[in-house]
């Protein structure tokens, strides 16, 4: 089940609310990030639906239109979204390296999104040096399509500290949504610091 349809199935037989109100203003993400929104998003109020704990699901227009997905701190030899023991009996999911190199990065993400969403038509582009919540840092785009055959618009920023990545990726369908909301996950992506590491 691809990664988008995933989040839905879950909002629509959650019991309690599917979201929590984000504020704009400064505001801590897994107690290893914090940034700053200038408008109210929606976290999606679900224990891990990504899977794994260390990574934060936002969304403005629907998880299915547009998400900001916060990694905040991934540890070595571990794969982005944490798989059930049936999951990487059928398709593992490949594991983030302290050692990988912006470009190794990137193809991480592209790998990953590819599995999950069961694309074949995944393409990353742009890798160019940016800092990332006062560190050096990376960013690059992604397109892809998945089984709903939506094309889906990727920016993708973050940084490895410490043997840890941290990363936000913003997405949103290719034709509307990617660009409506890129202004304000732009701010939040700028505005990113890592707590207890001068940030």
């Amino acid at each position: 089940m691809r990664f988008a349809a995933i989040i839905a199935l879950v909002l629509l037989v959650a019991g309690c609310a599917p979201y929590v109100l984000v504020q704009p203003q400064r505001v801590t993400v897994k107690n290893a990030l914090s940034v700053e929104p200038d408008i109210a998003w929606n976290k999606i109020n679900q224990q891990d639906i990504s899977g794994r704990s260390d990574a934060e699901i936002w969304t403005a227009d629907g998880p299915l239109l547009n998400s900001l997905t916060f990694f905040a701190g991934v540890e070595d030899g571990k794969p982005l979204y944490v798989q059930t023991a049936e999951q990487e009996k059928r398709d593992k999911l490949p594991a983030f390296r302290s050692s990988m190199t912006p470009t190794e990065v990137m193809e991480l993400v592209e790998s990953t999104y590819a599995k999950i969403s069961q694309s074949a038509l995944t393409r990353t582009r742009g890798l160019r040096p940016a800092k990332f919540a006062g560190k050096d840092g990376f960013r690059f785009d992604m397109t892809y399509v998945g089984k709903d055959e939506v094309d889906r618009e990727v920016t993708a920023a973050g940084t490895v500290h410490e043997g840890r990545l941290y990363m936000i990726i913003y997405q949103g369908t290719r034709l509307y949504h990617h660009g409506l909301r890129q202004a304000q996950a732009e701010r939040v992506i700028q505005s990113a610091r890592l707590l207890g590491a001068g940030g």
